[in-house]
C-alpha cells in the first residue's frame, strides 16, 4: 500500500490541476463572449453640438442646457449564462470637479461610488446566452465642476462588472467619452 501512494498522490494533483484548467478556460471563454458596446457609437444629445475630433471620436460641448443620452449595449454571445453586477461611469458622480454628472433622475438610478467621483448603475440582472440588454446613461451639465476650456474624456468608458461561473470580470466599450468646454464654469470660480 505505501508504493502506492507517491502514484495516487501524483494522479490525484493531476486530475486537481485538469479541472482548474478546464475551469479557468470555460470561464475565460464565457467571459469573452460578453460585448459592451455604445448604441450607434455615438450619444443621442439635446441643447448642445457634437463635433467629430481625430483623437477622441465624438466630443459633445458641455453648455448648461446640454442633456446627452448613452445608450448602452450588452450582448451575451458566450455559451454560458453572465450575471450583470453594475455598470461604473468613472469621473461623472456627484461628487466629481467634471463640468458633467449624470442625471441622477433616470433609471435605473444611478448611486454615488464610494468617493463619489464616479457613478454606479446597479443592475443585479441574469443575461443567459444569446441574449442582449441595455442601460441608459445620460449626462448632463454639472456647473459646480470646473473647465476652463478644455477637453474632458475617458477611454474605454463605462465598464461593465459582470460573473459567470463564479468567477468576476470587467468589460468596457472601445469608445472615448469626451466633451469639451469653451470658456469656465462657475465652478472654476471656488479655486
Amino acid at each position: 500500500m505505501r508504493r502506492h501512494w507517491p502514484m495516487f498522490c501524483a494522479s490525484l494533483l493531476a486530475a486537481t490541476a485538469l479541472a482548474l484548467g478546464g475551469w479557468l478556460w470555460m470561464t475565460t471563454r464565457a467571459a469573452d463572449g460578453v460585448e459592451v458596446t455604445w448604441r450607434d457609437g455615438d450619444p443621442t444629445c439635446t441643447g448642445t453640438t457634437t463635433r467629430s475630433d481625430e483623437r477622441f471620436g465624438t466630443v459633445v460641448a458641455a453648455t448648461s442646457q446640454m442633456r446627452c443620452r448613452y445608450t448602452i449595449e450588452i450582448s451575451n454571445d458566450s455559451d454560458r449564462g453572465i450575471h450583470l453586477v453594475e455598470i461604473e461611469a468613472p469621473g461623472v458622480g456627484p461628487e466629481t470637479g467634471s463640468v458633467v454628472t449624470v442625471d441622477p433622475t433616470t433609471s435605473p438610478a444611478p448611486v454615488p461610488a464610494d468617493d463619489g467621483l464616479d457613478a454606479v448603475y446597479p443592475l443585479d440582472q441574469d443575461l443567459a446566452p444569446g441574449e442582449s440588454t441595455s442601460v441608459d446613461i445620460v449626462v448632463v451639465f454639472h456647473p459646480e465642476g470646473c473647465n476652463d476650456g478644455g477637453t474632458f474624456w475617458m477611454r474605454e468608458w463605462p465598464v461593465l462588472n459582470f460573473e459567470t461561473l463564479g468567477s468576476s470580470f470587467d468589460r468596457a466599450p472601445a469608445e472615448t467619452f469626451a466633451f469639451h468646454r469653451n470658456g469656465s464654469t462657475p465652478g472654476c470660480d471656488d479655486f
